[in-house]
């Protein structure tokens, strides 16, 4: 015990690791010798955080900032320096160098005794950012976000309140961190939805609450994107954001080539300009191929150069469906109105709604048949047919079944930067954030599917999400190259991709909410019904239905059953309501309504018989 305490130093150890599985003697010798005043006692407090444990990056070269760079820090330092809250928004295209903005804007806020807050969209890139944070601010900087264990969020929200911290990276719940004397407010990557808390209550926004937060705190906020919502350009058009632009990539690197790829089995329109790269015939015959031959030979190209690429495909598992081709059944969730989801190796099919599992059949229940066709492709597949046509190329998967591990993300992040992999396939995940210098190819294997959700937003998010994964593509030269398989090839989205031109489409995506009476030109509230009976559901929402109907401010859109209809056996029926943004400018009038109609008690046997639940300003309305 006395070689164990002598070898931690003066430092001293915690009295626990000392006592782990000691016994009686061992104990009492221990007090003896605190007793003698051979050793001595302090109490400390520890936490049971590590940032050890977390990767630490090298602090990038200081390289002077651009033109542009040094033309957006100047306006965010004057409104630091007056003390009082102003809002900026940041729009620079991907790889201009937002994130050194954000780090010599922080550096001037500590430099003034104030402290900064910076929010990311998704928990999986706190690792990442936060090395890089840590390299150029050590060990003032913390991370805060739900999925750390109860001990390390305690330990770490004491440690701010402290001020032992004065930097607070992290996700959704982060918004909250108490630091005190905040003076900057980052919210990097502002387009993400996943900025909106939709799971359970409170339904909030993070992006709304951290403009909320600096305005309370006479803050500086930041709010960062290539691809910014349709609702900040809306506030920089009404004077609410001060809008600033970086035009270009920093260094000699230039935006990818971006080109439109038709799957092999399709024939290429005839008169067809956007469609720059056309079928051809696949190498092996195989009419079910995901990835398209002219795919597959860039992805070739690219790896014999030593250059790394990553694919992109929105759906996780082997197959989104199983259908038997003889009698045309469908394998459906008994408890969920969607298909099953066939996901490999296991030959399982899985709901990814309520987690119901069966095993895949080998013939079709319902006419015996053997003809099973797996129809559409996820991550699984995509993966498995690039270890085919490329069995020496080392393959990495990144979607939610992958990362389901804590930390899985960031380590294989790290691994990927560090050159251990060729290919990373993924879903969104790897659209989001990511810098990686070896990147030279970015694919998306099916485009179609983010166009066409029933949702008014579906291309803004389309758009946005291809034009974040055309991002990663030579970041760090001029020869990176984008392939869009897809068959929507003029398709808005599409066009603003090749284009390259985010602003232009968002001013026609904003006359199209205008005429259509959308968000930012109007406020609207979800509301949605839930219960096992499809008739009580029915029954609540006419009924809400005409008691909104007597407030002639407030439009209403349905009801009508949500686009999944039923989810762990429960019926969902949702209703929009909306009042116009020049009548009812805060949305007041419109959450009064809702509220009183809740309140009142003569409608409480209409709408007590279903679950509700009430998300205003939605970040989704499917």
């Amino acid at each position: 015990m006395i070689r164990e305490l002598r070898d931690c130093g003066e430092n001293g150890m915690p009295r626990h690791h000392v006592m782990r599985g000691a016994s009686k003697q061992r104990r009492q010798a221990l007090e003896d010798l605190l007793t003698r005043g051979i050793i001595c006692e302090r109490k400390e407090v520890l936490s049971r955080w590590r940032p050890d444990d977390l990767p630490a990056l090298p602090e990038e070269p200081r390289a002077p900032l651009t033109r542009f760079q040094q033309l957006a820090f100047l306006d965010i330092k004057a409104a630091l320096d007056a003390a009082t809250y102003r809002g900026f928004l940041l729009y620079g295209v991907t790889g201009s160098g937002k994130t050194r903005v954000y780090i010599d804007a922080i550096k001037h806020a500590l430099a003034a005794g104030r402290t900064a807050l910076v929010l990311v969209p998704e928990i999986s890139l706190t690792p990442i950012l936060w090395g890089r944070f840590r390299a150029a601010f050590g060990e003032a900087v913390a991370i805060q976000h739900s999925a750390q264990p109860a001990g390390h969020r305690y330990d770490l929200w004491r440690d701010i309140a402290r001020g032992k911290y004065r930097i607070v990276i992290g996700a959704r719940s982060a918004v909250f961190s108490p630091l005190a004397n905040l003076g900057l407010v980052v919210v990097d990557e502002e387009h993400e939805a996943s900025y909106k808390q939709t799971e359970s209550s409170p339904r909030y926004s993070s992006r709304d609450a951290a403009l909320f937060r600096a305005r309370q705190a006479n803050a500086v906020a930041i709010l960062g994107s290539a691809t910014p919502t349709l609702e900040s350009l809306y506030a920089v058009e009404q004077q609410r954001l001060t809008l600033l632009t970086l035009p270009e990539r920093i260094g000699t690197a230039t935006l990818p080539h971006i080109e439109v790829v038709l799957p092999d089995q399709e024939s290429s329109p005839e008169g067809n300009p956007q469609t720059v790269a056309v079928a051809a015939e696949s190498s092996d015959g195989d009419e079910d191929q995901v990835l398209s031959s002219t795919v597959r030979a860039a992805i070739k190209q690219a790896i014999a150069d030593g250059k790394q690429a990553i694919v992109l495909q929105n759906r996780r598992g082997f197959a989104p469906f199983l259908i038997c081709r003889t009698c045309g059944k469908l394998f459906e969730c008994p408890n969920c109105s969607v298909s099953l989801t066939y996901h490999r190796p296991g030959r399982v099919l899985q709901c990814h709604y309520c987690h119901h599992r069966d095993d895949a059949p080998d013939l079709c229940p319902a006419c015996g048949s053997d003809d099973l066709s797996m129809c559409g492709s996820g991550t699984q597949r995509v993966a498995e047919e690039l270890s085919t046509v490329f069995p020496s190329a080392r393959i990495a998967r990144m979607d939610s079944d992958a990362m389901a591990r804590m930390g899985a993300h960031g380590q294989l992040m790290a691994r990927f930067a560090a050159g251990d992999f060729d290919i990373l396939v993924g879903t969104q995940m790897v659209a989001k954030g990511l810098d990686f210098p070896r990147v030279e190819l970015a694919v998306v294997a099916d485009a179609d599917t983010e166009l066409f959700y029933p949702d008014f937003r579906a291309s803004e998010r389309g758009a946005s999400l291809l034009v974040q994964l055309a991002g990663r593509a030579g970041r760090a030269s001029n020869t990176g190259r984008v392939l869009l398989q897809s068959r929507a090839h003029d398709h808005a989205s599409i066009r603003a991709t090749l284009a390259g031109d985010w602003l232009n489409f968002a001013k026609a995506e904003l006359e199209h909410r205008d005429r259509g009476g959308f968000p930012p030109y109007t406020r609207i509230v979800l509301l949605r019904a839930i219960a096992a009976d499809e008739d009580e559901v029915a029954r609540a929402m006419l009924y809400c239905k005409r008691y909104l109907e007597q407030h002639k401010q407030i439009g209403l859109l349905g009801p009508s059953p949500c686009a999944v209809k039923k989810i762990k056996n429960r019926i969902r029926y949702q209703l929009l309501a909306r009042t116009a943004r020049s009548a009812d400018p805060s949305g007041a009038v419109l959450r009064a309504a809702i509220r009183a109609m809740f309140e009142d008690d003569r409608n409480s046997k209409h709408l007590a018989r279903v679950q509700w639940e009430v998300d205003v300003d939605p970040a989704t309305t499917s």
